[in-house]
């Protein structure tokens, strides 16, 4: 009769000899040793999961009580170059109809360079910088629609310039409240939404 040591256990069993004894408790070893990895892997992977709901909900908190001027201006700050090419997490900030029209417009860059417009969005012209005083005003706001206008001094040649502005039509989501871009009307009056989904 041999005693074998199983998951911390002693046993009965026929023959076998030291031998047999070494492998039960190496066996066991490993058993033990697996658990405790998969234990360790299991708590590493909810705490993380806690931290990432967190910092989730943390950031829904702040988007919620986020005014439509000053996501406006964080909008502008972030997504500058949103018209021509994807900016990080822009599917976060304009609304699904919008995003529609954005990707038409990036498949249609792709294929063929410049499309819809040849100019850029925010200046309503090819050349030119924004210079301040840049003001972000709410023009209107009913339910989860608002807009916001962005005001600024457009200077393309001589010290001077002229005021320029651009309207940022919002929406706010159902879910959460958040507000998202929906469409933009350039200082020309052209509706970015419509261009993009419009002939090339």
């Amino acid at each position: 009769m041999a005693h074998h040591l199983l998951m911390g256990k002693w046993q009965i069993g026929d023959g076998g000899g030291g031998e047999n004894l070494h492998r039960a408790y190496t066996t066991g070893a490993l058993i033990r040793g697996g658990l405790r990895m998969r234990e360790m892997k299991t708590r590493a992977t909810f705490i993380l999961s806690l931290l990432a709901s967190s910092l989730s909900g943390a950031a829904l908190a702040a988007c919620a009580t986020m005014e439509p001027a000053a996501f406006a201006q964080h909008f502008f700050e972030k997504h500058r170059e949103f018209y021509h090419l994807p900016t990080t997490r822009l599917d976060e900030v304009v609304t699904p109809a919008f995003r529609r029209a954005l990707a038409a417009h990036y498949r249609c860059i792709k294929a063929e360079g410049i499309c819809h417009i040849d100019y850029d969005p925010w200046l309503g012209a090819q050349d030119g910088e924004i210079h301040p005083p840049l003001e972000f005003s709410v023009t209107a706001r009913q339910g989860d629609r608002a807009s916001v206008r962005m005001a600024y001094r457009f200077i393309v040649a001589g010290p001077q310039g002229k005021r320029h502005q651009v309207t940022l039509m919002l929406r706010a989501k159902t879910a959460d409240k958040c507000w998202q871009v929906d469409d933009l009307i350039t200082p020309l009056g052209d509706s970015l939404a419509a261009r993009f989904l419009g002939s090339p």
